[in-house]
């Protein structure tokens, strides 16, 4: 396995109001294709939600370690952790992973005072972004949300992009599944989703 193999598709898109994060289903190793009900999108803390694409077992235990490293920092300073400070734990975490990386890559998002959305690649790089997509399908979403982000008005329009996003990277990218996690965040409430766009 190359350290570039990164299968799944995973993206992320922040509006005025809303930030989307949504990931395909589908878990493969090799030529096969065990599921497609492997969850990749995880809730880390009050309305911050992170979402990967790559290698299953290194996203679920890396998940494991943040939310750990969450809950202690929350004890320490005895209130919630923002986003931004979840973004550079979970950045820390990769780098001190390097010698031995996990192979995935992340968004984390969230609404705080605002909507953020932050990508790292496995080795604890940080980019904050309006829009990122991330795994094997990225080139072909990035594409999409980059050629509709403007005409996003309202949450109808953001679903209706996510969800021809993921169509179309299912069919040209074997490595992402046709069933997607999605939530909806905003400053009142997280609505997740779950869709079989077949």
């Amino acid at each position: 396995m190359s350290y570039g193999y990164l299968g799944g598709t995973a993206i992320g898109i922040k509006t005025d109001e809303y930030v989307v994060l949504a990931s395909d289903k589908m878990y493969i190793a090799g030529n096969l294709a065990f599921s497609n009900e492997v969850r990749k999108l995880y809730k880390i803390a009050d309305k911050t939600y992170l979402a990967a694409a790559g290698l299953i077992a290194d996203m679920q235990g890396l998940v494991r370690n943040i939310r750990y490293v969450i809950g202690t920092r929350k004890i320490d300073l005895g209130r919630e952790v923002g986003i931004k400070p979840i973004a550079k734990l979970v950045s820390v975490i990769l780098y001190s992973s390097k010698t031995l990386p996990y192979y995935t890559q992340l968004l984390v998002g969230g609404v705080d005072n605002g909507p953020e959305l932050y990508s790292l690649d496995s080795l604890g790089s940080i980019m904050a972004d309006k829009y990122v997509a991330i795994g094997s399908g990225a080139e072909t979403a990035i594409g999409i949300i980059e050629s509709r982000y403007d005409s996003i008005t309202d949450l109808s329009s953001l679903e209706e992009l996510v969800i021809d996003v993921f169509k179309s990277v299912a069919r040209r990218d074997v490595l992402t599944g046709y069933s997607i996690d999605a939530v909806y965040i905003s400053k009142d409430e997280a609505i997740e989703k779950t869709l079989n766009l077949i």
